[in-house]
């Protein structure tokens, strides 16, 4: 499962990246929840009294999305922090949004295996797609919100190159060309 999520990642990622930085950053924020929301509520699937080969598959599809859903907010989350603060306070901004990660790397698992323990793994599955639903709102709100320049990476305009006869006329001309 983990080489699937891993292998994804590697083989999506500049795919992935191009995409992103042509797209929306609310939009891509809000692919990924609902990415992330497939991916858990396919977890959660692997649950149903099925073959174990339809167990595993729900697994393996788990970890097949969630890797995508990873690569695609990965860059989107870090620049979108970065655009919406000035420069003062840049730092803190993405110490704050480091801090909630690691915050939720120490409450998630204890919460999730309460959760197991009592009989209510279903509801952990629900709460976690609720979650990245939730995330699918706060895109869709922040497209309303964000100017186009804080909404879009913007990159350099690729510049082609001039080719080479197009040179050899301008210098015969004189002309630049």
């Amino acid at each position: 499962s983990l080489t699937i999520n891993t292998a994804i990642i590697v083989l999506a990622q500049l795919f992935v990246l191009r995409r992103v930085r042509r797209a929306r950053r609310s939009s891509a924020l809000a692919i990924s929840g609902l990415i992330l929301a497939t991916s858990w509520a396919m977890f959660g699937l692997a649950a149903l009294p099925v073959a174990a080969t339809g167990r595993i598959a729900f697994v393996f599809g788990f970890t097949a999305l969630f890797g995508l859903g990873e690569t695609v907010l990965a860059p989107t989350v870090s620049p979108l922090v970065n655009r919406l603060t000035d420069d003062r306070l840049r730092g803190r901004a993405n110490s704050l949004a480091a801090l909630s990660q690691s915050l939720a790397f120490i409450i998630c698992p204890a919460l999730a295996t309460g959760l197991i323990a009592a009989g209510a793994a279903a509801v952990w599955i629900g709460l976690l797609c609720a979650g990245c639903l939730a995330t699918v709102a706060v895109g869709a709100r922040l497209r309303r919100a964000l100017t186009s320049d804080q909404d879009h990476v913007t990159e350099a305009p690729a510049t082609r190159p001039e080719p080479v006869a197009g040179r050899r006329r301008a210098a015969r001309s004189g002309t630049r060309g």
